[in-house]
């Protein structure tokens, strides 16, 4: 069951960190850009395993911007973006992102890898891949949550627990920042 209406304002007031209040919905909460992104280019960033199966992002730059700042994001490109709520998920309630629908009139696409599990914590890293140009400003609201509730109380213990700013794959390490090697 999808939590609404009164609901999901108490859910919201009681869980989720740096929201506006302007942006609960009648049964989702948009959620907002944050400052930072991980940029991957075709034909200079990949993603390589080390001995142990970790990920190594090799060639990804972080960008660091201001709330207002256009960002520009190019098609082709992948983007690791987050949002600026901070999410403490109860155990009795899951959460699932999906773009906001003037997001994808925008053409910008998220690889849907947005659920949020009973027991975690943190800012949503977004995983996004425009179709053509298109400019967002850090701070514009880009996708929304719904809250479920789940059927048993259960609570998440994983590597994504406590994540701010946008987080690689569990294990992951970037090889190359702005300004210079890692």
């Amino acid at each position: 069951m999808i939590v609404s209406g009164a609901d999901l304002v108490n859910v919201v007031e009681r869980f989720v960190d740096d929201y506006d209040p302007r942006a609960i919905g009648v049964i989702s909460l948009d959620v907002r850009l944050g400052d930072g992104l991980l940029v991957g280019v075709p034909g200079v960033s990949r993603i390589s395993i080390d001995e142990n199966g970790k990920p190594i992002y090799h060639g990804f730059t972080e960008e660091k911007h201001e709330i207002g700042d256009i960002v520009t994001l190019l098609p082709g490109c992948f983007y690791l973006a987050h949002t600026i709520e901070y999410f403490r998920m109860p155990s009795h309630l899951a959460g699932k992102l999906f773009l906001r629908s003037t997001s994808g009139r925008s053409a910008l696409d998220h690889m849907h890898a947005g659920l949020l599990e009973p027991g975690w914590h943190g800012q949503i890293t977004m995983e996004l891949s425009p179709v053509v140009e298109t400019q967002f400003r850090v701070g514009d609201r880009i996708a929304q949550i719904t809250f479920e509730l789940v059927s048993q109380p259960v609570s998440y213990d994983g590597n994504y627990n406590g994540q701010r700013g946008p987080t690689v794959a569990a294990g992951g390490v970037v090889a190359v920042r702005v300004g210079g090697a890692a």
